[in-house]
């Protein structure tokens, strides 16, 4: 890690706001964007803590999140925004029409071009875009001591993600794109952005998204496909944001109403308009939180697995942000039944569970220009960068490393494969024909032409060519929704690496073989944080030192749950050939 480099933790904050298509005075920006990233002018101004609930039943207080930041500044802000064209009085056409975009939204796409970012240019873009406009409003707000260092339009959604200079050396890693999903895919009204970043040898990822609106299960399906349709659209081969990231935020206008009828499932249009607008209003009015959260779409659809598996969200312990007045107060428009759409949630691969801790989600009540108030989460997130390997794997110091003319060599070996519960790929015998792809990033690791799979029982070929780019791949098993690779073992040799792997993700990928197209279709996948076999497993006292690690893990696909995944995963140095 570089002298500038963060510490063991980060702060993020999370911003999201639909604005309205209105243009934002200062004032509603200074009460959404802390004054020069300052922590504590969020933490004093919150009047909405962090459901203890909530904490207690997530493990959070397991370890309190500190503030030990020399100079109380937030590391790296993030700023979602919907509804975000508007004209302003001394210029009616649309600021972020197509000939001003390449002026606000330098992406950056190489830790060079990072480097090669100076002061001078975030101040041209504030001159150029102008003190009253959307970008040059929040630059300013930030101050100095950040870089923009993405800032990328959509149609009418946009992303802002603002680094503390400081950490410039420490960024390895930049990518950004984004998806349509208003009419036939082509109107940008609607979608996402996903802006990914790699600090510190850890991957964070932010989705922002402006989802269907309306009430009714027919938007919500809708809403739940429309995430289904970003993570696809953005993902790189083989998998999506939510599955190749170690942290991963999700936030933006969701559009997830608070549906208020006898049961979740009960027939729509049972109650009027006018009855569930007064018993909404009644619960604000009482400041029952638990009883609005009980009626949020939302918290239903990520618990029975709708969308977004697997993620958390925070209860919503303050009033609902839309449909209101635009003014300095929470004053709801009648058409519409008061709705927590404006949210926040994360996920952390397995072996992180724990590497985030929230520490406060709210809204911002005195936000007057739009007719939703935007909200705001910070988090403490760990890094990669912190994590100490087992000592049992260390017989020798860093030292004896740094002078040794090679490094360290491990496999991983696989057994007691097998999955249940799989979709049908092939619909016309309602079956499928599955096989195992073995990924790991940095693919430095296990990438390598001509690759192959150890069986210990069985030499057998599938008949599947080569399709894989050199990554290995196990025995196909046919027509079969709960396959079991039995006795197999699969030694994954990888290749030189850094003594303690930080950061190196494992995913075991779940691929049907489309003997019509002859094309391979992904299942889902589980992703595994190498760090995690050496901190979680078991160690053996033979002479290499193995851990080993039992998984049985839900195999994801754009956010939904496509059966489960079982095997043992043992890690250890790599016998002499």
């Amino acid at each position: 890690m570089s002298s500038d480099s963060p510490n063991d933790t980060i702060k993020i904050l999370v911003c999201s706001g639909n604005l309205g298509n209105a243009e934002p005075n200062k004032e509603s920006i200074e009460e959404w964007i802390p004054s020069e990233g300052c922590i504590d002018e969020v933490i004093l101004k919150s009047q909405y803590p962090v459901d203890d609930d909530f904490v207690k039943t997530n493990n959070f207080n397991e370890k309190t999140v500190s503030f030990n930041t020399s100079d109380n500044k937030i590391d790296i802000i993030v700023i979602g925004m919907q509804e975000s064209t508007f004209g302003t009085k001394s210029n009616k056409k649309n600021i972020f029409d197509r000939t001003t975009h390449t002026l606000v939204s330098p992406i950056i796409k190489s830790t060079s071009a990072l480097s090669n970012l100076k002061r001078k240019e975030q101040r041209k873009l504030t001159d150029v875009v102008g003190a009253k406009t959307l970008c040059g409003l929040i630059i300013s707000q930030c101050g100095d001591s950040y870089l923009t260092l993405i800032n990328y339009e959509r149609g009418q959604m946009r992303i802002m993600v603002l680094i503390r200079d400081t950490l410039k050396g420490s960024i390895e890693e930049v990518h950004c794109c984004a998806e349509n999903t208003g009419i036939g895919g082509v109107l940008n009204n609607k979608g996402g952005i996903v802006a990914s970043i790699r600090l510190c040898k850890t991957r964070i990822s932010f989705l922002t998204a402006h989802l269907e609106a309306h009430e009714g299960e027919s938007h919500y399906r809708n809403r739940c496909s429309d995430l289904e349709e970003i993570l696809e659209g953005t993902k790189a081969k083989y998998h999506d944001a939510s599955v190749n990231s170690h942290v991963m935020f999700v936030f933006g206008d969701l559009n997830y109403r608070l549906r208020v009828t006898d049961g979740f499932d009960a027939k729509e249009g049972a109650i009027d308009h006018d009855d569930k607008f007064k018993k909404v209003h009644g619960l604000i009015k009482d400041k029952d939180w638990k009883g609005l959260n009980k009626l949020d779409e939302l918290k239903t659809a990520v618990d029975i697995k709708d969308c977004l598996a697997g993620f958390k969200t925070l209860p919503c312990n303050f009033p609902p942000t839309f449909k209101v007045e635009r003014e300095a107060a929470f004053v709801y428009q009648t058409k519409r039944i008061p709705s927590f759409t404006d949210r926040i949630l994360w996920k952390c691969v397995f072996g992180m569970e724990d590497f985030v801790k929230p520490i406060l989600y709210e809204p911002i009540e005195l936000f007057t220009t739009s007719d939703h108030k935007p909200i705001r989460g910070m988090f403490e997130v760990q890094l990669n960068e912190s994590l100490k390997v087992n000592k049992s794997f260390s017989s020798r110091s860093t030292s004896m490393l740094r002078k040794s003319k090679s490094l360290r060599k491990y496999e991983v070996l696989v057994s007691s494969m097998s999955c249940i519960n799989l979709p049908a790929m092939n619909k016309i015998n309602a079956s499928s024909d599955p096989y195992l792809l073995f990924v790991t990033s940095p693919k430095r690791l296990l990438q390598k032409k001509g690759n192959t799979l150890f069986h210990s029982n069985k030499e057998k070929k599938d008949g599947i060519k080569s399709r894989s780019n050199g990554w290995p791949r196990g025995r196909k098993i046919n027509t079969t929704l709960n396959p079991d690779w039995g006795d197999d073992e699969i030694r994954l040799k990888l290749q030189n690496t850094d003594d303690n792997m930080t950061g190196a993700m494992l995913f075991i990928t779940v691929l049907d073989f489309d003997h019509i197209l002859r094309l391979d279709v992904v299942i889902g996948t589980v992703v595994i944080n190498l760090n995690a076999i050496q901190e979680k497993g078991i160690k053996s006292s033979a002479s290499n030192n193995k851990c080993t690690i039992s998984i049985d893990q839900p195999l994801m696909k754009f956010g939904k749950e496509n059966g489960r995944l079982k095997c043992r995963l043992s890690l250890g140095e790599r016998t002499k050939e």
